[in-house]
């Protein structure tokens, strides 16, 4: 059996109490809750970096879909701008129009930030919808 190592951490007393309380819920110890949680964390970051990097390699070698792909596939959702809206969600895309007319946010990567940051998030035009 792999050794385990030890790893101390300082915890906000609220934090501490939280974690006892799953503890005793579970009649587990405090450790095997601490480590559980840093499993599932470590492994959903680790994804999340590794995703990241594949999207970044696939725009890196110009793999966008077209304007219309993305209208395309957005016409098969059932009102999908509706959803977005209602879940305050922002769009990256360059066709800002029909977002902007359903009063979503928009985030346009291919303009250029005011300090020199990519990626532009246009809030709703004053009199849009919600």
């Amino acid at each position: 059996m792999p050794e385990n190592t030890v790893v101390t951490l300082r915890l906000e007393p609220e934090l501490r109490k939280r974690l006892d309380g799953l503890a005793q819920a579970q009649r587990r110890s405090r450790s095997f809750i601490a480590t559980e949680a840093i499993r599932e964390y470590v492994a959903v970051n680790e994804w999340q970096i590794e995703e990241t990097k594949k999207g970044l390699a696939e725009a890196d070698r110009g793999e966008f879909a077209s304007d219309a792909q993305v209208r395309r596939t957005m016409s098969k959702w059932k009102g999908p701008r509706r959803i977005a809206a209602s879940r305050q969600f922002s769009v990256a895309t360059r066709d800002e129009e029909p977002f902007h007319a359903a009063g979503i946010p928009v985030i346009n990567p291919w303009t250029t930030a005011p300090e020199g940051k990519q990626g532009v998030v246009r809030p709703r035009p004053q009199g849009s919808k919600k």
